[in-house]
């Protein structure tokens, strides 16, 4: 597991709102059992997407937005499987946690 790894979320509770789960915390933390993860939610969930806040990718073929107002720590088996990285775009990500915790 790596940083911006996005995973299949394995929550049977959460699974439906959140359906992939983008892994965020650093590398040098990859030994701990808990993972800081970013849920990403279908394109069309939000009603009015930041563009900054909720930034799209692309999994597989399906278009998801960032949602990290969800930001959370939980058990690495919270993560189903590797479905991509997102390292490419990972400016994007850090934009977006930028904004969430800027001092304005």
């Amino acid at each position: 597991m790596a940083q911006f790894d996005v995973f299949v979320n394995a929550n049977s509770k959460t699974v439906k709102q959140f359906p992939y789960l983008l892994e965020f915390q650093s590398n040098l933390f990859e030994d701990a059992n808990r993972a800081v993860y970013i849920p990403l939610v279908s394109q069309g969930t939000l009603k009015k997407p930041d563009e900054v806040l909720n930034a799209v990718f692309k999994i597989g073929d399906k278009p998801v937005r960032l949602f990290p107002l969800d930001i959370s720590s939980a058990p690495r088996s919270a993560a189903g499987k590797l479905v991509g990285n997102v390292q490419d775009d990972s400016d994007l990500v850090v934009a977006a946690m930028d904004l969430l915790f800027a001092r304005y």
